[in-house]
Order: structure tokens, then C-alpha cells, then sequence
């Protein structure tokens, strides 16, 4: 045998095997859902810088709670100002002065009490990179947002594409970044960071990694609160490995983990309120504001100007999405996303008042819009698959140019977004 010693001068000379470096490589499963939602990113730029030549000077005393919490603003402010339109004011004024209570004695506390309503996920996102960068707010909240959305959009892609191939991934987020109010992906609302959350808890559930999904439902809880319907999922998905193979079934620290994550999801519908009435009592926005629980929301509301047949055509709505989420078409989307379909819409109908805002809420209703494409049941795509997929993109951005223009631009004619 041969050893180092004796080796002879052309075995020791002997060049040794390269060393290999992996270098990561972006897959399609990160480089198309990005793509596509800067993509969106642009087109929505371009359209609201558009349509924001048609904004008035705030503060307006014509119009209540729109004037700019920090400063006035001119007419066609640009860009950069319009960012901050309608509750981005209020999270601009979070985000560069936190929360407050009241001055003692003092009798306007109505704005003061008002930024409660706000959970902090999202201002307090913001405020950090303020406080680490020195950027401008509108700077700051636009970097958040395009992360947090091109995180989400990657997310959902990669759910979907596990359980219903690369083009119903495709499919989704597209109709998602060209969604009617997508527009609040960029801007100063919580959207994006909300999608990266709820999109991370339900990915997470699905590789049944429970107790990191509760990590991530409650700082969905301290972002949006929107947790409640998520018990349902939880439920739904474990019910799923119940009835599924016996070697798949859930292990005890399985059973322990959905049961928590569960039990989190349901109760993260009251943690903010919880700190708010610690901090402030019930004296505050935040008790009345939407978003928040009321009295059975639409269901009394319709209920109260229809009788019984406005909440029975309600509940209709929600079965035919029950229904629907069991569908080949939704169902393969995988258990998550299809409960998610119905629960969801159900909350929002529960807790909020009747108002335009149910069209940004329903931003986050993901698989919704995969009820109008056609969605190939098999691994072939047809071109009337494709097809269906632009018809759809482009009455959805038709109509997002019309909210932008219409509803988040301030004119003496809006519509409340």
C-alpha cells in the first residue's frame, strides 16, 4: 500500500479533484410569481400616478377624516403622496408616532383614540425601517410592501403548485396581483404583509409544521385580524388526515399542535382588542371600527332593511361556496384553500358593516377569483385554458383601473374605498 511518505513525486503531484460550489439559482417556483407581481407593481404605478392628476388639496373641510394626519397636501400630489391616501394616513401617522393616550382633561380625543383601531404589525414594520434607513415614509412603506407581496405571491405559489400544478399556481397569482383593489399591495394599507402571513400559516399547515404556523397567526393577529376563519381551516385540514390513510394519520404531538394552532386562531380575533382595552379601556375606535367584531354585521344589517330574506340570501351565498370548495376545480387546490374559500367570506359577512370596504376585505379571499378561469383537471394546458386566464386578468385590471380612479384617488365625487 501506498502512504503519504512513499508516495511517489507524480502521485504527490497529482492535481486534486476541483471543489464544486452550489450557487442558488432562482426556481420557477420563485422567479414566476415574482415577475409577476412587479410586473402588476408597475402597471398599478403607472395607473394611480395617472389618476392621481384628478386629487384634490387635502385637508378638505368638505370631506370628514380625510385630511392629512402629519401635513396638507396639494392638488395632484404625486406619486409619493398618494401612497398614503385614505387609512395610510393613519398608518403614516403610526409609523412616525406611534401610539398615544390621551392628555388628561383633554376633550378631541376622538383621532388619538381612532390610530387604536390600527393593529401594529404593519405600522411598526414600517416604523423600523424609518428608524434604520432615515428613508421617506413613502419610501419606507413601498419597500415593505413590494417584499412582503413578492414573499406572499411566492407563497401561495408554492400551495398550489403541491397540490394543483404550475399553471393553477400561475393562474392564482395572477388574478390576485390584477385583482380589482391589488392596487393596496403597494400602498400604504396592511395588505401585503397580511397575504405573506396568512399565505405562510397556510403553507405551514399543509407541510404540517403547526407550531411554526401558530408563530405566524399571531403576528397575523397583531397585523389583521383575520385569524378566526383559520380555526376552520385547522379543523377542516385535521379532519382530512383523519379520514385519510391510516399511516398518515396525526401522531399524538400532531394532534397537540393542531389543537393549539386551532385554539390560537380563534382567539387571535381578540388579542388586539385584548391590548387595546388593556391600554385604553373600551372607550375606543377600535371597539366600533369595521374589521372588528358586531353585531352579526351584514346578517343584521340586511336582516333589519329586508327580514328574514336578506340574511337567508346571505346564507345562500355561503352555501353555494361551500359547495363550490368541493368542486374538482377548488377542491384540488388542496383542503386549505378550498375551506378558506367559504370561511372566510362567512367572517367578513359576521363582523363588518355593510360598505365598499368588502372589496379590499375580499382581496384576501384568495381562491375566489379561480372561480371564473377555466383550470385544466389534468397536467395538459389548452389554449382556452390560457385564454379564460387573460380574458379574466384584463376585465380584472379594467376594473381596478376604475377603483383607483374612482374610490383610493380623493375627489369631491369618491366612492369610499
Amino acid at each position: 500500500m501506498t502512504t503519504a511518505s512513499t508516495a511517489t513525486p507524480a502521485a504527490r503531484l497529482e492535481p486534486a479533484a476541483p471543489v464544486v460550489r452550489s450557487r442558488w439559482r432562482p426556481t420557477r417556483a420563485t422567479w414566476v410569481p415574482v415577475l409577476v407581481f412587479l410586473v402588476s407593481r408597475i402597471v398599478d404605478g403607472i395607473v394611480l400616478a395617472v389618476a392621481g392628476h384628478r386629487q384634490i388639496a387635502l385637508p378638505d373641510p368638505a370631506l370628514q377624516r380625510l385630511a392629512a394626519v402629519d401635513h396638507a397636501t396639494p392638488a395632484d400630489p404625486g406619486y409619493l403622496e398618494l401612497v398614503s391616501n385614505w387609512d395610510g394616513q393613519w398608518y403614516q401617522f403610526l409609523a412616525t408616532q406611534g401610539y398615544h393616550l390621551p392628555a388628561p382633561g383633554a376633550t378631541n380625543t376622538a383621532d388619538v383614540l381612532w390610530s387604536w383601531a390600527f393593529p401594529p404589525g404593519f405600522p411598526m414594520t414600517v416604523r423600523v425601517l424609518l428608524e434604520t434607513t432615515g428613508v421617506p415614509f413613502p419610501v419606507a412603506v413601498t419597500l415593505v410592501n413590494l417584499v412582503a407581496g413578492a414573499v406572499g405571491m411566492t407563497l401561495l405559489y408554492r400551495l398550489v403548485d403541491r397540490t394543483a400544478g404550475a399553471f393553477a399556481a400561475t393562474s392564482l397569482v395572477a388574478l390576485t396581483c390584477f385583482a380589482p383593489t391589488a392596487l393596496l399591495f403597494q400602498v400604504a394599507y396592511s395588505e401585503s404583509l397580511a397575504l405573506a402571513l396568512l399565505c405562510a400559516v397556510l403553507l405551514l399547515v399543509h407541510r404540517r409544521r403547526y407550531w411554526w404556523a401558530l408563530v405566524a397567526v399571531v403576528a397575523l393577529a397583531l397585523t389583521r385580524v383575520i385569524t378566526a376563519p383559520l380555526a376552520v381551516v385547522v379543523a377542516a385540514h385535521a379532519w382530512s388526515r383523519f379520514r385519510g390513510p391510516a399511516d398518515s394519520r396525526p401522531s399524538r404531538r400532531e394532534w397537540s399542535g393542531m389543537a393549539a394552532l386551532g385554539l390560537a386562531s380563534a382567539a387571535g380575533a381578540f388579542l388586539w382588542a385584548f391590548v387595546v382595552g388593556l391600554a385604553v379601556g373600551e372607550q375606543t375606535g377600535a371597539t366600533t371600527r369595521p374589521g372588528m367584531l358586531s353585531k352579526l354585521g351584514w346578517f343584521s344589517r340586511l336582516g333589519a332593511e329586508f327580514g328574514i330574506g336578506g340574511p337567508v340570501v346571505l346564507a345562500g351565498i355561503i352555501l353555494v361556496l361551500v359547495l363550490v370548495s368541493r368542486t374538482p376545480r377548488i377542491a384540488g387546490l388542496g383542503i386549505e384553500l378550498s375551506t378558506w374559500l367559504w370561511c372566510y367570506p362567512l367572517y367578513i359577512f359576521g363582523v363588518t358593516e355593510i360598505h365598499t370596504g368588502i372589496l379590499r376585505y375580499l382581496l384576501l379571499c384568495l381562491p375566489l377569483p379561480m372561480l371564473f378561469v377555466l383550470r385544466p383537471l389534468t397536467g395538459r394546458v389548452r389554449p382556452h385554458h390560457v385564454a379564460s386566464l387573460a380574458v379574466v386578468c384584463l376585465v380584472s385590471l379594467g376594473l381596478q383601473v376604475w377603483w383607483i380612479s374612482q374610490s383610493f384617488v380623493v375627489t369631491r365625487d369618491f366612492i369610499m374605498p
